[in-house]
């Protein structure tokens, strides 16, 4: 086994949905922290090293969005949205440019895939910003 897991912060007040994406991640060597709220995945964050966030866009309280708006620049973040979320939030560049990856609820089973993918897609930006700066 691999010591030298990722620790993928899960961000959701769905039990059901923290099982879920819980098991997917577990299956691919990954390592799942969990929160139920943004107070607790900042604690969360203040106290482990954290490779990617994964947050439901809609939740009571503040936000999965408000949260990938103040960390985008730090983490790779994917955000899952609903069914409902695109009648409430407008899914523009702008969401886009917080969110490494955005991914539908009912597309689950890719969350592996989009983390992923969100690392790569961070990685590549920091050295993009680098190059330029």
């Amino acid at each position: 086994m691999n010591d030298n897991k990722w620790n993928v912060l899960l961000v959701d007040h769905d039990q059901n949905n923290i099982d879920d994406m819980t098991s997917l991640l577990i299956a691919q060597g990954l390592n799942p922290l969990v929160a139920h709220d943004v107070e607790q995945a900042m604690e969360i964050i203040r106290d482990h090293n954290i490779n990617i966030i994964v947050t439901v866009a809609i939740m009571p309280g503040v936000t999965g969005l408000e949260l990938s708006r103040n960390l985008e620049a730090k983490y790779p973040i994917v955000l899952i949205t609903g069914n409902e979320d695109t009648k409430v939030i407008p899914f523009d560049s702008t969401i886009k440019a917080w969110c490494s990856c955005v991914l539908a609820r009912e597309d689950i089973q890719r969350l592996p895939d989009a983390c992923f993918k969100a690392l790569e897609r961070h990685e590549w930006d920091g050295a993009l910003n680098k190059m330029i700066s």
